[in-house]
């Protein structure tokens, strides 16, 4: 479900990756050219709420969120999405969780 939406996301918007981001990283990033929403950061938010709102004990969901968040954080960081691709991806994979849920 997530992939399928992202895609169609990315088609539809065609937002493209930073200038930092060079075509020598085509390991880093894949083929995707395309940065918004960040797929990454959408599947993260989107396992980590799925386990979250699961039975795991706090201290899993506190790892969990860490995780989550550091994601996001890298992608930024290492210029593969700019901060709003990432903060959107969050957006989509909630609400991916809530249409779940």
């Amino acid at each position: 479900m997530d992939v399928v939406n992202v895609s169609l996301l990315k088609a539809v918007i065609r937002r493209i990756r930073p200038a930092e981001c060079t075509a020598d990283m085509v390991f880093v990033n894949g083929p995707a050219k395309f940065t918004f929403p960040s797929g990454r950061a959408s599947r993260a938010t989107f396992a980590c709420g799925f386990v979250i709102i699961g039975t795991a004990p706090i201290w899993i969901k506190s790892i969990l969120i860490t995780w989550g968040l550091a994601v996001g954080v890298t992608l930024v960081l290492t210029r593969q999405n700019f901060l709003f691709d990432v903060v959107g991806a969050f957006v989509v994979g909630g609400i991916q969780l809530i249409a779940v849920f």
